[in-house]
């Protein structure tokens, strides 16, 4: 990890920003400036978006004879967007092999999230999708799927991919999927 810290900071002598109360190595730099910390959080971005660029890559190809792939879609809840993240969004969207973003938990087109999210789709000419969590299971109602939250934000989720022309509105069952949850049906995985 160092050796690659080091070449993307394009120094041979960089050190992993640590906390001041941290013991200094040849690793770690407990007097670490700020452009040392944007150095830190600008390579974990960096190393998060080639991680989904390579299981990108491994989709595309283990799906070449699929016709029917169209490719990697990318999830992200819109509020671990950010360098305290490693999640740099112009990155992952700049990713020729992702080929469509997904904001997730937004339910406003006039959102901040939302705004930042279609802004690096267009940018980029991908596809952006509406995430809707369809997860809430009440056990006193078996077979009810509800959204996580009132029902009026519900319709606001779904209606928001709706009104903003999205190539598609996902839903996302994670109730359903989670084993200690009484949703859970092993068969359905």
């Amino acid at each position: 990890a160092l050796a690659d810290f080091r070449r993307h900071c394009s120094d041979s002598a960089a050190r992993f920003p640590a906390k001041p109360y941290v013991k200094e190595t040849d690793r770690t730099n407990p007097n670490a400036a700020a452009a040392d910390w944007d150095r830190w959080y600008d390579w974990l971005s960096s190393v998060y978006a080639r991680m989904v660029q390579v299981q990108a890559q491994a989709f595309a190809e283990a799906n070449a004879d699929n016709p029917g792939y169209r490719g990697t879609i990318w999830f992200q809840n819109v509020d671990w967007v950010g360098r305290e993240y490693a999640t740099d969004l112009e990155k992952i969207a700049a990713l020729p092999e992702v080929n469509y973003l997904v904001a997730e938990y937004v339910t406003r087109a006039d959102a901040p999230q939302w705004r930042r999210f279609k802004y690096h789709a267009t940018k980029h000419n991908k596809p952006l999708s509406s995430f809707v969590n369809i997860g809430w299971y009440d056990p006193a109602k078996p077979g009810r799927v509800r959204y996580e939250g009132a029902d009026d934000a519900f319709e606001a989720a779904c209606r928001l991919g709706v009104d903003e022309g999205a190539a598609m509105v996902s839903l996302y069952p994670t109730e359903g999927l989670q084993l200690s949850s009484p949703a859970y049906h092993k068969e359905r995985t």
